[in-house]
């Protein structure tokens, strides 16, 4: 991730959000685009942005849940348009297992366009997280990414929301919110204990990226 020097140059700082802005200019993303601008118009406080994530951002995600060829259940909490979700994938083994819970039927429906058979995409709020781990025949996950902004939610469900990510963990496991606001670690800091945070800058607005470790 790049750090910025207060000192920094505009025309650095114009090369660094380049970089981080950085993603063909498909018609898939153009349409998970103007999907996720569509949704958030329609419900400002369920959607977290009406952008969808950097590949920058995508990248840190990636690093910090350690999603990598060795990691293989996942599960992704409020994945919006799937910028992320693609991401994960790719990172992801053949036979691993992506669990992407959206509440919003609109972005659900753009994430089927993934059409990866290790997806699978539910319609629910991230509260029933335990109840679909379950129902996948899952134990425990290597990882759980979280793009639900946390600001908006009412302190009883955020602190179920963090419980459930808690319990549905393996020993190691880890917990990643990507968010403009700092309310999750209020929440996640108490059950997990101290996280880290960095401020991942190429991205719109500029995002800090929360881990949690499960002990």
């Amino acid at each position: 991730m790049s750090r910025l020097h207060p000192s920094a140059s505009w025309p650095t700082l114009t090369r660094i959000l380049e970089e981080g802005f950085s993603r063909p200019r498909t018609k898939i993303n153009r349409h998970r685009e103007w999907g996720l601008l569509s949704a958030y118009l329609k419900s400002p406080k369920q959607v977290a942005s009406f952008c969808n994530s950097s590949s920058a951002v995508a990248a840190q995600i990636c690093k910090a849940a350690h999603v990598d060829s060795k990691c293989h259940r996942v599960i992704e909490l409020g994945p919006g348009s799937g910028a992320i979700t693609q991401k994960l994938l790719h990172s992801m083994p053949n036979n691993a297992q992506l669990l992407a819970i959206e509440k919003t039927q609109a972005l659900a429906d753009k994430l089927l366009t993934q059409r990866d058979p290790r997806v699978r995409v539910i319609v629910d709020d991230a509260s029933q997280l335990v109840k679909h781990r379950r129902s996948a025949g899952w134990e425990h996950c290597d990882a759980v990414v979280s793009g639900i902004p946390f600001s908006y939610l009412a302190p009883e469900t955020a602190s179920r929301i963090v419980t459930q990510v808690h319990e549905a963990l393996r020993v190691g496991g880890k917990f990643v919110a990507y968010q403009l606001h700092a309310d999750v670690s209020h929440y996640a800091n108490p059950v997990f204990g101290p996280g880290e945070v960095v401020w991942e800058w190429r991205n719109m607005p500029p995002l800090r990226i929360f881990t949690w470790t499960k002990r």
